[in-house]
This record gives structure tokens, C-alpha cells and sequence, in this order.
């Protein structure tokens, strides 16, 4: 969470707005990325991975965001990803979101 506080010269109040519409915004997005692989759904799956990755690249959270690239650039090959990538991320949601709501708590 630093650097997004460095990201928005420690305004505090931004970056209490921006992580709650986060968790407003995604709440079960590990789940529902879980449920679109294991539909194989290569669109949709392409869709939320793309939307994601933008989305903790704001947040620093640059791990993740790498992981979801590629579950990005596979769908959108027609490629379904690992299962273990998929694992991998949801895991990590699941930590960003207990961060999260460590922060604003």
C-alpha cells in the first residue's frame, strides 16, 4: 500500500476511496475467474483477465497483474491457461483483498 500512498503523494483519503470501490467493485473476482476456466470461456475469461490486470497495475500490485497478462494473452490465443497460474491469482485476490480490508479497517 505504500507505493499507491507514494502514487497519490500520501493522500490518505484518495486512497481509502480508491481501495473501497476496489472491494465494491470485485468482490468474488477470484471466484468468478475460477468459474470462467473452468468453463473454458476463453472471451469472457480474456475480458475479466485484461480488466484485472489493468486494475492492480493501479494498485501496485504488480505480481498479479503480470500473472493475469498471461492468462490475458492465452485466452486471447485460444489457449487455455494452467490451472496452477489460475490457482496462483486467486490465491493472491484472496491476500489483496485481506490487505485491503486490513488497511481500511
Amino acid at each position: 500500500m505504500d507505493k499507491l500512498s507514494e502514487t497519490f503523494d500520501g493522500d490518505d483519503e484518495v486512497v481509502t476511496m480508491i481501495l473501497s470501490l476496489y472491494l465494491d467493485e470485485n468482490a468474488d473476482i477470484g471466484d468468478k475467474l475460477v468459474g470462467l476456466h473452468q468453463e473454458s470461456n476463453l472471451g469472457e475469461l480474456y475480458s475479466l483477465a485484461h480488466t484485472l490486470s489493468g486494475t492492480l497495475s493501479n494498485l501496485c500490485e504488480e505480481e498479479t497483474s503480470s500473472l493475469l497478462k498471461t492468462v490475458e494473452l492465452d485466452a486471447n490465443g485460444g489457449k487455455q491457461s494452467d490451472k496452477a497460474v489460475i490457482d496462483e491469482i486467486n490465491i493472491n485476490l484472496s491476500k489483496i483483498e485481506e490487505q485491503i480490508t486490513l488497511y481500511l479497517s
